[in-house]
């Protein structure tokens, strides 16, 4: 299936997560924003499932994702528009922590945006190939690839060390997971957006033709009447010639 390019404003979105971003790792406490099991398990600062993927273990990890939030912003930003990305944004926060909370209880803390970066990506490649772009099925392959290489091979400990922190190959499982079906959802949310133009459209059109049409019975109109002038001009001369032929 193939379409017309889009040209949303996605990328506003983009550049307001890294800020954010930017803010949570830099100028707040990541202790008091990060996924942790044991607080929410309290039913505790529910807000953590939202704010745990801003924030970031030190400057190279938040590097590393604002590199690959960059990427997926230039090419997939423009398939929807802000409140799509964010709407996206908080359903893939939601799918990640719970699924860390309810599957991997080796996971006691957790932060970064690597999960919902893989969902990002999940969204933009699946987009391109039901579109039938060969590139977004190539990059869909990559995806899949690369998952399943993290869930089958050890760690990479010189990333760990690089970052800081042990690195939640299940976040980006379930990220994955939840952007490959919001590939299927968001399509649903540009029809009906373009279902509402179409309508305006017609409206429009319906109340430029009713405009044309009045001049146009005015020109009517006076070609009526002067008809009708006409007439009475020759009636009026026809009895003038009558009277004439009498006398």
């Amino acid at each position: 299936m193939t379409d017309d390019i889009p040209t949303k404003t996605g990328w506003q979105f983009f550049l307001l997560l890294a800020l954010c971003s930017c803010v949570a790792t830099f100028y707040s406490s990541s202790m008091e924003l990060q996924y942790n099991q044991l607080i929410l398990a309290q039913n505790q600062d529910l807000f953590r499932i939202f704010t745990s993927h801003l924030a970031h273990t030190n400057t190279m990890h938040y590097t590393m994702n604002m590199v690959g939030l960059l990427l997926i912003g230039l090419l997939h930003s423009h398939y929807y528009k802000v409140w799509q990305w964010l709407i996206s944004y908080m359903i893939l926060s939601f799918v990640i922590t719970v699924g860390l909370y309810k599957f991997d209880h080796d996971v006691e803390v957790y932060l970064g945006l690597s999960g919902i970066l893989h969902g990002f990506l999940m969204i933009g490649c699946m987009t391109d190939t039901l579109r039938g772009l060969k590139s977004g099925t190539v990059l869909l392959i990559c995806v899949i690839i690369k998952i399943t290489y993290e869930q089958m091979m050890p760690p990479n400990y010189d990333l760990e060390e690089l970052i800081q922190a042990n690195v939640a190959i299940n976040a980006h499982l379930m990220g994955a997971i939840g952007g490959a079906i919001l590939s299927f959802l968001l399509p649903f949310m540009n029809t009906g957006s373009s279902k509402k133009k179409k309508k305006k459209k017609k409206k429009k059109g319906k109340k430029a033709g009713s405009t044309t049409k009045a001049p146009q019975a005015e020109g009517d109109q006076k070609d009526n009447d002067a008809k009708n002038d006409d007439k009475k001009d020759d009636d009026n001369d026809n009895k003038a010639d009558d009277e004439t032929k009498k006398n």
